[in-house]
């Protein structure tokens, strides 16, 4: 199961497909991190909301990247399609580990913040950034081509989850109060 999640690692990596997500994310990063001093969580959250945004666009594009035929070869010689599947999450978990690492140590090693940060805020910020992140690319696993056909509508979908994961409470302020009929109770989540 390494040898293949690293074989789709070095695959999506000669696609020059991260590109883009990643890029989008340190310029995000580097923005946020362009004054000084910053608190520590509420710049640990902001950094996990891009790690949520990003890692659900890298795993889209990873999920992605393979033609048919490379996904059907693979499925073959991982022996099953579980097998296959967590390959795929494996390589997704490092991926999310190292940029949650990068983002994670890159202000403290810049000293961006204004005060140390603890123990407990270094566990809250790394489990965060994990969890994010994981739950950007388990969004974007089920919005693969092997279950959606249809790249464009799988986009549409994923942009939605996000701006509605994001915006939620903003979105939901605006909502009128005598919301009524079917739509009702299937918008109260927002709220």
């Amino acid at each position: 199961m390494i040898r293949l999640a690293t074989f789709l690692l070095a695959s999506y990596i000669r696609s020059y497909r991260y590109f883009a997500p990643v890029g989008s994310m340190l310029i995000a990063m580097m923005l946020l991190y362009s004054y000084k001093p910053n608190p520590v969580m509420d710049s640990y959250a902001v950094t996990s909301a891009f790690l949520f945004v990003g890692g659900a666009w890298l795993s889209f594009s990873f999920l992605n990247h393979a033609g048919a035929v490379l996904e059907q070869l693979s499925v073959i010689h991982a022996g099953s399609m579980r097998k296959y599947a967590a390959s795929q999450m494996l390589a997704l978990l490092a991926v999310i580990v190292f940029l949650s690492a990068f983002f994670l140590l890159y202000p403290v090693v810049m000293n961006m913040f204004a005060e140390t940060v603890s123990a407990r805020q270094w566990l809250i910020a790394s489990s965060g950034h994990l969890a994010l992140g994981m739950l950007g690319a388990g969004v974007s696993y089920f919005l693969q081509a092997a279950y959606i056909r249809n790249i464009s509508r799988a986009t549409a979908i994923l942009l939605i989850i996000v701006i509605l994961s994001i915006g939620a409470r903003q979105i939901a302020a605006k909502l009128p109060e005598g919301l009524s009929g079917s739509a009702g109770p299937s918008l109260q989540w927002l709220k």
